[in-house]
């Protein structure tokens, strides 16, 4: 099976080359997506560069909207591969992991999804509170997922392309990172979802994207409104 890596990237021209450097050396990946989009810094300029350096495998993509899970959506429309991984371009979550990741992915054919719950959170990577409400989210959403505890909201996932294109609308319209809403259609797929261990890093540049408190109660918003929508749906249906 083919794979797009897509890299959405926001602030992030002090991690980028770094990064792309990264993903070049890691085995499976056929095409590199970096899609920027509302950057104040070099971000863009950084991609381009990128692209005239590595031609037949990275390309660089304006997003027309705002926010990541756009940012996902219009990377992995454009993507030519079978699988999509997600690699946030903040560097928090090390080659190393990823590579273990779509190795995985590859040979089971399972969306993964990286897990920082199971792996070591080093100092400043994480704030506290964010650290609780992964835990809270990965229980809230078990009983989904084959009463398995999962960090949802890792950064570093992979799932079929035609996984992205299906997610319901109504879903596209109230996630703010597109987390929930790829689990939510893979599993009306019937497709398997596993996990894989992976730590967490701090960045090493700018700061993060996420706005903890709103972005928080947004994500509890999501959570009620997608077991909603699940049980309404077929996955309850024989």
């Amino acid at each position: 099976m083919s794979l797009c890596v897509l890299v959405p990237a926001r602030n992030e021209a002090g991690h980028l080359e770094h990064v792309v450097s990264q993903i070049l050396m890691t085995h499976g990946v056929n095409e590199i997506i970096v899609i920027e989009g509302g950057s104040i810094d070099n971000t863009w300029q950084e991609a381009l560069i990128l692209e005239s350096s590595f031609p037949e495998r990275v390309r660089a993509i304006k997003q027309s909207s705002r926010g990541k899970f756009n940012a996902v959506l219009e990377g992995a429309a454009s993507a030519n591969s079978d699988l999509v991984f997600i690699w946030d371009a903040d560097g928090t979550v090390s080659q190393i992991d990823n590579q273990k990741i779509i190795s995985e992915s590859l040979n089971t054919g399972s969306c993964v999804l990286g897990d920082r719950l199971k792996g070591n959170i080093h100092h400043g990577a994480m704030q506290m509170a964010n650290w609780i409400a992964n835990h809270m989210f990965a229980m809230l959403w078990a009983p989904f997922l084959g009463f398995r505890k999962m960090d949802l909201l890792c950064g570093s996932k992979v799932f079929p392309r035609i996984v992205y294109m299906q997610i319901p609308d109504l879903l596209k319209s109230i996630d703010p990172y597109g987390d929930f809403s790829l689990v939510i259609s893979a599993r009306l797929m019937k497709l398997k979802i596993t996990s894989q261990r992976v730590d967490y890093f701090p960045r090493t540049y700018g700061v993060t994207n996420i706005h903890r408190w709103s972005g928080g109660i947004r994500l509890i918003i999501t959570s009620l409104f997608s077991f909603y929508y699940l049980t309404k749906s077929r996955f309850f249906k024989k």
